[in-house]
């Protein structure tokens, strides 16, 4: 027997936000009434799901961290472990990049507790997939046996560390420019096996 989920408003409304992030539309800018309009709502009732415009955006990163948790989970159960770790440091890539274009100063003051806490959560979910992925690696003998988990989480918090100071010095240039690359190498000379 089948049985249906029920999508809710505050998933339709999530759905939309995410729809509007992808196709450009800055964090800042999804409002009640922006996602009233999507959805042909009124806005009194998105603001009833949610409140402010803060409790909106915390909802928006919050399904963000969800939606990148589910798919690093999914890349980590790939067959084959230095594919699952090229997917998931590219899926990583590319979600902050996205989202260092959408952070502003302003922003970022506006959910100073939830971004830290979204922050941990993010890196938490990101080291389980990698370790996942490192684990399978280590039993088909092209990820080294002498991994430290600790050297991971250092590397991805000054990895985003990097990023949030890199985009305030260097505003013309990307930091993920000058994060990614070093990153990624150092990440896999740390964990492949040497040839």
């Amino acid at each position: 027997m089948v049985v249906a989920t029920q999508v809710t408003l505050p998933d339709q409304l999530l759905a939309a936000a995410h729809q509007l992030l992808q196709s450009g539309v800055q964090l800042s800018c999804i409002t009640a009434d922006r996602l009233a309009a999507e959805l042909h709502l009124s806005a009194e009732v998105v603001a009833e799901c949610f409140g402010s415009k803060q409790d909106l955006l915390c909802a928006v990163l919050a399904n963000a961290l969800a939606n990148a948790q589910a798919a690093y989970a999914r890349f980590a159960q790939l067959p084959d472990a230095r594919l699952a770790m090229e997917q998931l440091l590219d899926s990583h890539e590319a979600l902050l990049r996205h989202y260092q274009r959408q952070l502003t100063d302003d922003l970022r003051h506006q959910l100073l507790g939830t971004w830290a806490s979204w922050q941990d959560a993010y890196e938490q979910g990101l080291q389980e997939a990698l370790v996942a992925c490192i684990s399978r690696g280590i039993a088909q003998g092209v990820f080294r046996t002498d991994f430290n988990r600790e050297v991971l989480a250092r590397l991805l918090r000054v990895q985003l560390d990097k990023l949030l100071e890199n985009e305030q010095l260097v505003p013309e240039v990307p930091a993920s420019y000058h994060v990614f690359p070093p990153l990624r190498q150092q990440l896999m000379s740390t964990v492949l096996c040497r040839a």
